[in-house]
């Protein structure tokens, strides 16, 4: 079985490297607002739950996806997936994922984070787990160092992207719904915002659960975001609760914006209710502009667009 398994994994992985290699024929998909003036470009999706193997309807929406972004005028500095990277955490579908970023994600940076689905993993009847916490994590470690090339030491990092911070949390235990944030990896968050107060550039947070549904630590993680507040532009980036774009698809505090991102893999709970859904992120000085858009469609959604003005440093 494990034989027939590895054989149908290599005929898999080489249609979609046969797939990929006429991916980047065709014309531009999109292009920046103002290409001669951008800092940074990147690209936010969360909830792409990619499914079993022998269920593809969720697997081709990423590709499709990818496609894309990939045939951008500009490359994307960075892909971000925030959260529910899987539908069970299983092997195959780590598989599939990580395939379909290798083969046809372009961005310069993949920032995967995980969500309940890929930490709770594959489920009894009662909703408990049949997996430990460190079995599901080793999915997830591998993902990254197998799509990034670079291997992290604990299951929280972050990345300095063009001099802004991108910070991705992740869970340390499980608990349901909730985000396990362990002291530890709050004390972290506060010291790398700490310096990224230094340089005055904004801070990307990509979290799965938003903040109320973090659990525990919620009150402690507000608290550390609400102490850069005015100093700092923070966007908070979760998924979790599969709302489509709306008027509040991106809400603030102060200087502290939460970004609310539709599913990517399945049918949205409410409002623009799409898959294949996201933003596109624009700095300029002074601004960033978070651009809806239907990945899979190729159309922008402009009525869901936020332009934002930054703290001025000056």
């Amino acid at each position: 079985m494990s034989t027939l398994l590895s054989g149908f994994r290599k005929v898999f992985a080489l249609v979609l490297s046969a797939v990929a290699a006429l991916t980047m024929l065709g014309p531009v998909t999109f292009s920046p607002v103002d290409k001669e003036n951008i800092k940074l470009n990147f690209t936010i999706i969360a909830d792409t739950h990619i499914d079993q193997i022998w269920n593809g309807d969720r697997l081709q929406t990423l590709i499709k996806g990818l496609k894309d972004m990939s045939k951008a005028e500009i490359k994307s500095d960075a892909l971000i997936i925030a959260g529910d990277l899987t539908e069970s955490g299983t092997f195959n579908e780590f598989y599939k994922m990580r395939l379909a970023l290798n083969y046809f994600c372009k961005a310069d940076n993949i920032l995967p984070e995980m969500g309940n689905h890929d930490i709770m993993g594959v489920k009894n009847i009662d909703g408990t787990t049949l997996m430990t916490y460190d079995f599901n994590a080793k999915k997830y470690f591998d993902l990254v160092e197998k799509t990034s090339g670079t291997p992290i030491a604990k299951i929280y990092f972050y990345r300095v992207i063009k001099g802004c911070y991108f910070i991705v949390l992740n869970p340390e235990g499980m608990a349901g719904m909730a985000t396990v944030l362990s002291e530890a990896q709050l004390s972290w968050l506060d010291g790398l915002l700490t310096q990224a107060a230094a340089a005055g550039n904004p801070v990307f947070i990509v979290n799965h659960q938003p903040l109320e549904a973090v659990g525990d630590a919620s009150a402690a993680l507000g608290a550390i975001l609400q102490k850069y507040n005015g100093l700092l532009d923070i966007f908070f980036i979760t998924g979790h609760y599969h709302d489509g774009f709306s008027a509040n698809s991106i809400t603030n505090n102060g200087t502290v914006y939460f970004v609310d991102t539709p599913c990517f893999g399945k049918q949205q709970s409410c409002g623009y209710n799409k898959i294949g859904t996201g933003f596109q992120a624009e700095l300029y000085d002074g601004k960033i502009i978070f651009r809806a858009r239907d990945f899979v469609d190729g159309v922008w959604v402009p009525e869901f667009d936020r332009t934002i003005n930054l703290i001025d440093h000056s």
